[in-house]
């Protein structure tokens, strides 16, 4: 676990802060040291106490893309010290699910949630049962088209196989394997969601013999999205057509032209310059820096260098060349009109940069400014 975790979640039930890590935490060894997001649970009523722990820790607020944000969930990054690794808190104040891209249903369990605590690597988590009662209601609203087509031609041709990918198959079989099939239901009850026990029981079944085929898994959308009608948080028509719009923009090919962006900071952006000698690893350290940050913020790298186009090799070739033959009349004005297209080309860079910082954006130059 990194330090800044350790000492992160010591703190907070010290500060009366109710927490927990309320999903995958079949990874969350992983979330402890920094390789996945946490997603952390938060008492509505210890918000304020639990943002004081933020800031005492040092924790930034930064935000998604609009088509990415959600109501009761932040995003704060946090720096651990000792590595250097990055923190991502996923921090819930309501349990938001539903459909990838709008996450329209929201179940009032959190309570239920905070009752059902156990501890797992110093972490409170919810009891196994109870997450795999939400993971088969989370996956029963994700069941995609795409995913049934590919599921329903692998019925076929190899069977066992399941529309889910390979991290929610491990966590259903260790939830499976951890949880009391009694006190499953018994939380279950204590939902008082309408929904019917033996959809859970029948897809428990199928999942452990596996069995589960590409209709069994539209029954389970059908029956969770019906029995769940009245938890959406919106039931307007340009929510479907949202969802249908962003489901478009996520494949392959059009995100290759439209690529999503990442998360950037609140407030302002930053730039930071890269300074040093030639042969120094500006461009090295640049890169590693783009890179490390790049995990979950908008980073853009910029050269403050002469670039290398085809008209500064013409021009630069062409220098070379005039100087051989000694004709300084025609090299001189060639060196200046060199400089000044660098120079230009880096005031336009400088230009860039003011507006990415604005657009609370993060800008790393290989290279400082100079007049």
């Amino acid at each position: 676990m990194l330090e800044l975790c350790r000492l992160f979640f010591e703190n907070l039930p010290s500060q009366n802060v109710r927490y927990c890590h309320w999903k995958s935490n079949g990874h969350l060894k992983q979330a402890l040291t920094g390789q996945t997001d946490l997603d952390v649970l938060i008492h509505e009523e210890d918000k304020e106490a639990f943002n004081q722990a933020l800031q005492q820790f040092n924790f930034l607020e930064i935000i998604s893309p609009p088509d990415k944000r959600f109501p009761y969930l932040e995003d704060y990054l946090g720096f651990d010290t000792q590595t250097g690794d990055l923190i991502h808190l996923h921090v819930h104040y309501k349990l938001l699910m539903g459909q990838r891209f709008i996450k329209n249903h929201h179940l009032p369990l959190e309570s239920l949630f905070f009752d059902n605590l156990i501890v797992k690597d110093g972490i409170y988590i919810p009891r196994p049962e109870l997450e795999l009662i939400l993971l088969v209601i989370r996956a029963g609203m994700k069941v995609e088209f795409i995913s049934l087509i590919k599921h329903a031609i692998k019925d076929v041709t190899a069977p066992g196989y399941t529309a889910f990918p390979f991290e929610i198959e491990q966590e259903f079989k260790a939830l499976i394997a951890d949880s009391d099939m009694d006190i499953l239901y018994a939380l279950l009850h204590a939902t008082q969601l309408p929904i019917s026990p033996a959809i859970f029981k029948k897809f428990i079944a199928q999942f452990q013999n596996k069995s589960l085929k590409f209709y069994d898994l539209i029954i389970l959308n059908r029956n969770v999205l019906s029995a769940l009608k009245d938890f959406r948080r919106d039931t307007h028509t340009s929510t479907v057509l949202r969802y249908y719009w962003l489901l478009f923009r996520s494949l392959k090919t059009i995100n290759t032209l439209f690529p999503a962006k990442k998360k950037s900071l609140v407030n302002r952006g930053f730039s930071f310059s890269i300074v040093g000698a030639d042969g120094s690893g500006k461009s090295t350290l640049t890169e590693d820096l783009r890179q490390w940050l790049a995990w979950k913020l908008v980073v853009n790298p910029y050269y403050y260098g002469i670039p290398k186009t085809a008209f500064i090799n013409f021009l630069d070739f062409s220098n070379r060349q005039l100087k051989k033959l000694s004709l300084p009349f025609v090299n001189t004005p060639i060196i200046c009109l060199l400089w000044v297209y660098v120079a230009k080309g880096r005031y336009s860079i400088s230009q860039q940069i003011v507006k990415k910082v604005a657009n609370k954006e993060i800008a790393i130059t290989d290279r400082f400014p100079l007049k």
